[in-house]
This record gives C-alpha cells, sequence and structure tokens, in this order.
C-alpha cells in the first residue's frame, strides 16, 4: 500500500467480490493518512447531498470534495446507474484530479464503463487498481455461527 501510495497515481480503485475487505481497507488507509481533513463517504450518500443540493440550488458536497487532502469514496458501483449518478462521479474525478482519491467497489475496472461510461473508465484507469481477493469474510465459518435450537415440547 504505501508503494501505490507513493506512486501518486490517483485515483487508487479497490476493488473485488462482496466481502473481501475492501471497505475495510480503505478506512485503514484513511486512518493512517498523514494529512489533515480526510474525509471518509459513501458513494451512495454522496449522491444524495449533491441531488439534494441541486434542488436548493446550493453547493452540496463540492467544496468539501475538493479541499480534503485525502479523499475516500466507499461503494462506487451500488445501485442502478443512472445519469446523474454518472454526472456525479465525473465531477468528483474533475475536483479530485492529481489529488489523493480512494474508491472502492464489487466492479471489475473493464466493467467500470457499462456502469458507468467510457468517460469514468478512462480517469480511472489513469490512477491505481488494487484487486482484493480471498474468501468473503462475512459467510467464511457461518456454519459454525449458526446455533440450532431444539424444539420446544408442549406444555
Amino acid at each position: 500500500m504505501r508503494e501505490i501510495a507513493g506512486q501518486r497515481s490517483w485515483p487508487l480503485y479497490i476493488f473485488g467480490a462482496t466481502g473481501r475487505g475492501k471497505s475495510f481497507l480503505a478506512a485503514l488507509l484513511y486512518c493512517r493518512w498523514s494529512g489533515h481533513h480526510a474525509t471518509f463517504v459513501r458513494y451512495v450518500d454522496l449522491v444524495d447531498q449533491a441531488m439534494k443540493a441541486s434542488s436548493q440550488h446550493q453547493a452540496g458536497p463540492w467544496e468539501m470534495v475538493k479541499d480534503r487532502s485525502l479523499l475516500v469514496v466507499d461503494e462506487i458501483g451500488v445501485g442502478a446507474s443512472n445519469e446523474w449518478r454518472t454526472e456525479i462521479m465525473w465531477k468528483l474525478l474533475e475536483l479530485r484530479n492529481g489529488k489523493p482519491l480512494i474508491l472502492t467497489g464489487n466492479l471489475e475496472p473493464k466493467e467500470l464503463a457499462g456502469h458507468f461510461d467510457a468517460r469514468i473508465q478512462s480517469r480511472l484507469a489513469g490512477g491505481s487498481f488494487l484487486e482484493v481477493g480471498g474468501r468473503d469474510q462475512r459467510t467464511d465459518g457461518l456454519p459454525k455461527r449458526v446455533h440450532r435450537v431444539g424444539e420446544v415440547s408442549p406444555r
């Protein structure tokens, strides 16, 4: 991770299947960031803030997005793709161009154009990618954590 961050090839897109620890890894990087004014936000919340601000003719999250020393945006591929979400991602990437930005998602890099568009995929391709593999940390060992209660006999 130090090597990737040292290359300063932003954005860093951390991707992989569900439950592999992408958000955990991004949160760890966020916590260890040596700069000040870092922010960790879920993409769906960023979209909601931007849409509300637009309808109320306010600046919304854009000043925060632009001015942070590090911005971590979690789960960029969650939810159905639409024009709003694509334009918000476009603006996010434009405001963070060349600045520390970490994104997480379940989408493979080749799937980004289908979910957003080719502009978004191209901008992300200019950065770094980190695939997180392994087992689903949530469901691994689930049978050991399921406890069964016997039948209750009638009184």
